[in-house]
């Protein structure tokens, strides 16, 4: 959660501000200043073997923290002379008009795959702070104009920061005319995906001269559809928003339906980013192949794949400590096939290197919270408590992470496919 006492000195700091009233003025199409094109090598790499498109030029962007301010100045100024200004108003935007951010549509899933709205405003306000979801819906209301995220499909099919995060984000008024639409891409700095092991994004490189591979033009998304959130009526109650009915994959008109089923009677939903078919089946997912989804669905031994019994939610702790006390039998490893509503319990007291990852084959079971919903539990050596485990690149959580490691006997996984 975030400090209440620095988000406090942060609202009085923005009305202070707010009284000089700086305006930021967005720049149109016509005024854009091309800069120099530096070519990323790994950018590059990422994009053509992710995406079905060709992309003329990546522009490497400072990684001091400010890469997403950095890339957006970049592509509009042609320098990163401006990116102080867009965090400053940015800022400014997200603390004042707090209420209808945090009132999205699609903000549950942004609460998913992202820090607390109120921990992005105090990150937005320090110079080589944290940007997330939150950060660029503001981002496109200051600068006037769509920004569509690249974020590459490596983590599995079923990724579900892909299916959300890979879409274009609009601001809540009109577009004017010659605002069109900039892209950048969400990746890992330096870093191509490696098999068995999590691609964590961090870094947003500018793109220019996107150009579709094949002949037919691409339909990432419709003029017709409208997904700003100033539409939305907080009058019916927070009920009218619930994770079944987002879709954060631009594209999908708003009667479609999400709900489908596959050719096993499983009920799936349809959320990938409307890419295109190519897409997927060129896709060298880093754990298996795609296929063996289908080929192991009956492989998923009955003792560790049992039916939640309140499907549809998450359980509590004590819940879950039932779950494991109950089970007598526990996987070395993640079995193949599909698994949705389902959980696992994983034999891992002796192995060091499962702390972080349980590869399968619909991708990677994470420790990071911000990155996905899975969480990490351990059980005391009393078998009494249950513990939740986060782990971030902080010394003090780590140091608490080390001494807990030392009372554990197994990790325990709940898994939702959504």
């Amino acid at each position: 959660a975030a400090d209440t006492k620095v988000l406090a000195k942060l609202k009085t700091a923005v009305t202070r501000e707010t009284l000089f009233k700086i305006e930021f003025k967005p720049v149109s199409d016509k005024d854009i200043v091309f800069p120099p094109v530096r070519v990323n090598a790994i950018a590059k790499e990422v994009m053509n073997k992710y995406f079905d498109e060709v992309i003329g030029d990546r522009i490497i962007t400072t990684g001091n923290g400010n890469c997403l301010f950095n890339a957006v100045s970049l592509l509009l100024y042609g320098d990163e002379s401006k990116s102080v200004q867009l965090r400053y108003h940015i800022c400014l935007r997200m603390v004042r008009d707090s209420t209808s951010y945090m009132n999205h549509p699609h903000r549950k899933r942004i609460q998913c795959l992202s820090p607390s709205y109120e921990a992005t405003c105090i990150d937005c306000a320090t110079i080589g702070g944290f940007s997330s979801a939150w950060t660029i819906l503001a981002l496109c209301d200051i600068i006037r104009r769509p920004v569509r995220i690249l974020y590459p499909l490596v983590n599995g099919v079923n990724d579900f920061a892909h299916t959300s995060l890979n879409t274009t984000f609009e601001p809540s008024s009109v577009v004017p005319a010659g605002h069109s639409t900039i892209n950048i891409l969400w990746y890992a700095q330096g870093q191509l995906p490696k098999q068995g092991s999590w691609y964590a994004v961090n870094h947003f490189v500018p793109v220019l001269d996107m150009k579709c591979k094949s002949k037919n033009p691409l339909t990432y998304y419709k003029d017709d559809i409208d997904h700003r959130y100033k539409e939305y009526d907080n009058s019916e109650g927070d009920n009218i928003v619930t994770l079944d009915s987002l879709n954060c994959s631009v594209g999908l008109d708003d009667d479609t339906d999400i709900l489908q089923t596959d050719e096993y009677g499983e009920d799936i939903y349809i959320m990938e980013a409307k890419t295109t078919g190519e897409c997927c089946e060129s896709l060298d997912p880093i754990v298996s192949d795609v296929s063996d989804v289908n080929n192991d669905h009956k492989s998923v031994p009955l003792q560790t794949m049992r039916p939640a019994s309140n499907p549809g939610k998450f359980m509590t702790n004590e819940e879950l400590l039932k779950v494991i006390k109950s089970t007598e039998i526990g996987e070395k490893s993640i079995p193949h096939g599909i698994k949705c509503n389902v959980y696992i319990v994983i034999e891992a007291s002796d192995d060091d290197n499962g702390a972080k990852y349980f590869p399968d084959d619909c991708g990677v079971w994470d420790w990071k919270s911000a990155t996905t919903v899975n969480q990490t539990f351990v059980v005391t050596d009393t078998l009494d408590k249950l513990r939740t485990v986060y782990i971030k690149r902080n010394s003090t959580v780590l140091r608490k992470w080390s001494m807990a490691r030392s009372y554990m006997n197994h990790y325990f996984l709940s898994r939702r496919v959504l």
